[in-house]
Formats: structure tokens, C-alpha cells, sequence
């Protein structure tokens, strides 16, 4: 998997929002188990629009996730080395997101 120009942030901070692809709304298929055990609920509606990256040893992923009406969430998670592998690990979810709400580091 390779990151266009605008994926691709500088040097230790994270990239501007970019929509995500089906690649990336895959990837986070893969977590959702993860966020709904860390959130104590099920999500009906769990779509990805917007995603930041950040370059680590691997790929770290900022996810703007909808969840159904108004609400949304911003989902962390790690895209192994090797980048093109299968693996990625949940890190984390902030909720009570909006659709405009900005994804930042966390």
C-alpha cells in the first residue's frame, strides 16, 4: 500500500483529512469487534469518510467514523510493518464527535 502526497504527513505529525479509500474502509472493518468492545455497544452504521495518517513503524490511521443520525467517532489504529501484511491494531476511539468536528492526534 503505497500513500498519495496529500496521505502523507511531515515529519511526526499527522496528515491533513483525506477521503478514505475502500482499501482503509476495509482496515477498519477489521477493528470494528475492537471499538464496539471498548465502547460497550454495537454499531449499526460504522462508515469511515475522512481518514488522517500518520508514518510510524508502520502507518498510524485517524479514522471519522459515522455511526449512525448525527453521531460520529474518531478511531486510532496501526497498520503493521510489514505495510503490505494484514495486520492492524485498534488503539483507541474518542467519542461524541460531529460530522465537522476537526480529526486530531490522541
Amino acid at each position: 500500500m503505497s500513500l498519495t502526497k496529500e496521505e502523507r504527513p511531515s515529519l511526526g505529525s499527522i496528515s491533513e483529512p483525506f477521503n478514505a479509500t475502500m482499501e482503509q474502509q476495509a482496515l477498519l472493518a477489521k477493528i470494528k469487534p475492537h471499538v464496539e468492545k471498548a465502547a460497550k455497544t454495537t454499531f449499526q452504521t460504522f462508515e469511515t469518510h475522512l481518514c488522517c495518517t500518520q508514518i510510524v513503524s508502520g502507518v498510524m490511521y485517524f479514522f471519522k467514523v459515522h455511526i449512525g443520525g448525527e453521531k460520529y467517532i474518531h478511531v486510532k489504529a496501526l497498520k503493521t510493518l510489514p505495510i503490505d501484511a494484514d495486520g492492524v491494531e485498534f488503539k483507541g476511539y474518542q467519542d461524541n464527535k460531529t460530522k465537522d468536528d476537526r480529526i486530531i492526534y490522541f
